[in-house]
Parts: structure tokens; C-alpha cells; sequence
């Protein structure tokens, strides 16, 4: 892979960091509620870490030199980083990051591609192993943060039911009071209009509604409008243009007709799991698995991802009419 696309990818790996950090209260960015025990202050106190360290590991192999490994442990280094201020590891690891994207954009492909030696071990391509590892290091830890974000242990069944209803709920409102052909007219996310944002929705509640009923392990075949007759979700944007093409004669009324009523059946489901099957583990059908909770946050945030595209397209199109 080129340095450029390299870097692009590490860039777009931190971003997401940011995005899934942004799913927790201020108060929980200090608290140890992580699986492991570490608060999300000290996940991303080890990403700066590692991020610092490793570009450094790689300067050294490029001069002929080998940096010795750390003699401490991570647990033992994230309970240390529980002492430093928030201000500080975020600056830590901003800055970390960017340095070590400067560093990657400075090398030429053959560098890149070119073999080490570390210590005693054989010759093997190092950079070209570690720069892709880097950016999957923190895309695990981002997904780290989002389980928890969608998780039992912080909502709750009812505080979880409450979040999906209100989110939802915000969606329907974010259209109250327009007319037909500005919800068909105006374009809202990209080239879609809010029909077309509706039907979207829609379409992906219904898969939701789909993989609940078949849980823990959905029928392959019953989820083929989605994924398609490999059973898995290869190219999203085609997905949802073939969504689109499939959903065009329905009206507005009628999607949030459809709408409503998925939504009413996917809490009947959700009220209807027994006491302590909540957080038995499931496939969401996408190449993911986790408890019904987690699944259905993923919905709650759609919904809540095109609430904002819906209020801000919208509200464009009332601020050019007055």
C-alpha cells in the first residue's frame, strides 16, 4: 500500500477514536467502566503510547538502529495514566497521532515495502506489517468504546428502551409540519430528499426487525435483501441504492406508516425477552456479534445520524424560502 493511503487510513482510524469517545458522557471518559477495567481516559492514553512508541521503532530500524522494547505493561502503564488529566493524554495522543501520520507520509514505497532485522529474528517487512497495524489498533480500541456506548451494563433494559423510543421519536419529529413536496424535493443527506432519507431508514428497521426475530442466529435466507446471496454485506452503497430503487412508489404517508408500525414490533419483540436473555450474544448478520442491546444502539445512532441530516437540509431549505 502506497504511504499516502496509509496515512489516510491511519487519519480516518483516529477520527473514528474521536466519534465513538464522543458516545459517552464527560463523566465516563475518567471512570474504569471498560471490560478490562480502564477507563476510556486510559484507552486513549495507551493508543498515544503505542502510536509514539512504534513511529519511533520504525525511525530507528530506517538508521540502522533498534529501540528496546517497553519494560512496562500496559495495565500496569493505564493505571499510571489514571493520574494524569484528561487535557493532557488528549493532547498526548493528538499529537502523537500526527506525528506519526507525518511520518508515514515522508517515507517512499520502497521503505515501506523494504525488509529489517530486529534483534536476532529473520528479515521480514516491518513497516509494511506495522503501518496497517497501527490504524486496526485503534479501530479495535474505537470499537471497544462503542460496546460499551451500546451496552447493558450502562442503559439499563428500561434506560435502553427509553433512549431507542426518544431517538426515534426525534427522527419522526424532525420532518413535523412539511409538506410532501418539500420532503420529496429538498435534498437532505447527499443527493437524497427526506423520502428518500425515510425510505433508508426504514428499509435498515426492517432488517433490525428481521435479525430479532431470528435471534441468536438469523436465517441467512430472510436477510438476502440486505446482504445479498453471499449472506454478507459486501458494498453498503449498493445495498442501499437497490433499497432505494425497490422502495420508490411509496409515498411519504406510506413509509411512515411503515415506519411506525416496525417500530411498534421491534419494541414488542424487545419487551417481550425473557428476564436474563437480554445479553445473550447473537449475530447481527453484518460480521458482528453482541447482545440484542448492543444491536439495536446501532439503530438508535441511524436514527439519530439522519435526524441531523433531516434537520439541517430542511432547515437550509425553510432559511432560503423566507
Amino acid at each position: 500500500m502506497e504511504p499516502e493511503a496509509l496515512a489516510q487510513e491511519l487519519e480516518r482510524s483516529f477520527q473514528l477514536l474521536w466519534e465513538n469517545l464522543s458516545l459517552l458522557e464527560r463523566h465516563e471518559w475518567e471512570s474504569p467502566c471498560l471490560p478490562n477495567g480502564w477507563s476510556p481516559k486510559a484507552l486513549v492514553a495507551h493508543v498515544a503510547f503505542w502510536d509514539d512508541f512504534q513511529r519511533r521503532r520504525m525511525e530507528a530500524l530506517l538508521q540502522g538502529r533498534r529501540l528496546p522494547r517497553p519494560e512496562m505493561d500496559n495495565d500496569t502503564r493505564a493505571a499510571q495514566d489514571e493520574g494524569r488529566s484528561w487535557e493532557e493524554v488528549v493532547d498526548a495522543a493528538q499529537e502523537a497521532r500526527r506525528a506519526l501520520v507525518a511520518f508515514t507520509r515522508s517515507l517512499t514505497l520502497p521503505q515501506v515495502t523494504a525488509t529489517y532485522r530486529e534483534e536476532d529474528g529473520p528479515e521480514r517487512p516491518i513497516l509494511a506489517t506495522l503501518l496497517p497495524h497501527m490504524a486496526r489498533h485503534v479501530r479495535d480500541h474505537a470499537q471497544e468504546l462503542r460496546g460499551y456506548a451500546g451496552s447493558i451494563a450502562r442503559w439499563g433494559r428500561e434506560g435502553f428502551r427509553r433512549l431507542y423510543t426518544r431517538q426515534f421519536a426525534r427522527f419522526l419529529d424532525a420532518i413535523g409540519g412539511l409538506d410532501e413536496a418539500t420532503l420529496t424535493a429538498v435534498p437532505v443527506c447527499g443527493s437524497w430528499s427526506a423520502r428518500e432519507v425515510l425510505a433508508h431508514v426504514l428499509a435498515w428497521d426492517e432488517y433490525a426487525l428481521e435479525v430479532l426475530q431470528g435471534w441468536p442466529e438469523p436465517d441467512p435466507a430472510r436477510l438476502g435483501r440486505w446482504l445479498g446471496p453471499s449472506g454478507v454485506l459486501e458494498d453498503v452503497d449498493a445495498v442501499n441504492q437497490a433499497l432505494q430503487e425497490e422502495m420508490a412508489e411509496q409515498t411519504v404517508v406510506e413509509l411512515l406508516d411503515g415506519l411506525t408500525t416496525v417500530h411498534r414490533r421491534i419494541l414488542r419483540v424487545y419487551d417481550g425477552i425473557p428476564a436474563g436473555e437480554l445479553g445473550r450474544e447473537g449475530d447481527f448478520g453484518w460480521g458482528e456479534r453482541g447482545h440484542r442491546v448492543r444491536f439495536l444502539y446501532e439503530f438508535s445512532l441511524h436514527h439519530a445520524e439522519h435526524t441531523a441530516h433531516l434537520l439541517e437540509g430542511l432547515a437550509g431549505a425553510a432559511a432560503q424560502s423566507d
